[in-house]
């Protein structure tokens, strides 16, 4: 893979990861606004719970070509 193709794909990783930011946030608004609907919210996906965007910044960091100094 070249260093463009990789700097693209640590781009879009970091999007990803921004965007399930996003998720968490609006789950978190939902439960303080929807408190009884939430448990279905979470019935109808389970793995809403469990969202987690920091291996996703850590991919990010890891496929990020070095810098040229």
């Amino acid at each position: 893979m070249n260093m463009k193709n990789l700097q693209q794909a640590a781009d879009d990783a970091g999007v990803i990861a921004e965007t399930v930011e996003t998720l968490i946030k609006l789950l978190d608004r939902f439960h303080a606004n929807h408190h009884q609907q939430y448990e279905k919210l979470v019935a109808v996906w389970p793995d809403a719970e469990s969202l987690n965007a920091k291996p996703l910044y850590a991919l990010e960091r890891q496929l990020s070509p070095p810098e040229d100094e």
